[in-house]
């Protein structure tokens, strides 16, 4: 019998970052993850993203076995981020990941859902520039990629690349995501490659 494949949850709520959803979905794919994206409970299936564009998720939050999860990564935009912090199931779906020591992977204004949750006081952290004040129990750093077990953060769109593949060097080993970047043909920056050293769900 075929081993289910690992997924990570990508939740999305209306007016989520386009970017940020499609390219840490479209990496973990790439490495063999399953991106399961899953709307908010109430949102439609067809979600609206911050720019008008829709991603279509088939699933609703509140149905996924967290439980079986690799991780969960919160896409940024406005006021995307805003619905993620009010959502409950959101906030169940981070609990389950973080008692399992799973990752948990936030961009641009995400890192602040982790932070009105109180998870993110003295780590270190990234996030878009614009919400670096209320980061401010955090060691706030302006690396593309920041990785303190069991958190990655990442700054926005374009660092979205580099969050995705932080991300499966942390579920699948660095060696792994060195290879998919080159493949993708991805600069990746000395910063990024000591991150990738920091933690790893693989041996």
């Amino acid at each position: 019998m075929p081993r289910p494949r690992p997924f990570v949850v990508i939740p999305l709520a209306v007016g989520y970052e386009e970017t940020e959803a499609v390219a840490v979905a479209d990496v973990l794919s790439r490495a063999g993850i399953l991106p399961v994206v899953a709307r908010l409970p109430g949102a439609p299936s067809m979600v609206p993203g911050s720019h008008g564009f829709r991603l279509q998720a088939e699933v609703s939050l509140e149905t996924v076995d967290m439980e079986a999860a690799m991780g969960i990564f919160l896409p940024g935009g406005m006021p995307g981020t805003n619905r993620l912090a009010e959502s409950e199931a959101v906030m169940v779906a981070i609990d389950e990941v973080r008692r399992r020591g799973m990752l948990i992977a936030a961009i641009c204004a995400a890192p602040t859902v982790l932070h009105r949750m109180g998870l993110l006081r003295g780590r270190r952290v990234t996030s878009h520039p614009s919400c670096r004040a209320e980061l401010v129990d955090s060691h706030y750093c302006e690396s593309p990629v920041v990785v303190d077990a069991p958190f990655v953060t990442s700054r926005g769109p374009g660092t979205a690349l580099l969050c995705g593949l932080t991300m499966v060097s942390c579920l699948t080993g660095r060696e792994r995501a060195i290879a998919l970047a080159e493949a993708m043909v991805v600069d990746v920056p000395d910063v990024v490659r000591e991150e990738w050293t920091r933690w790893s769900l693989t041996p």
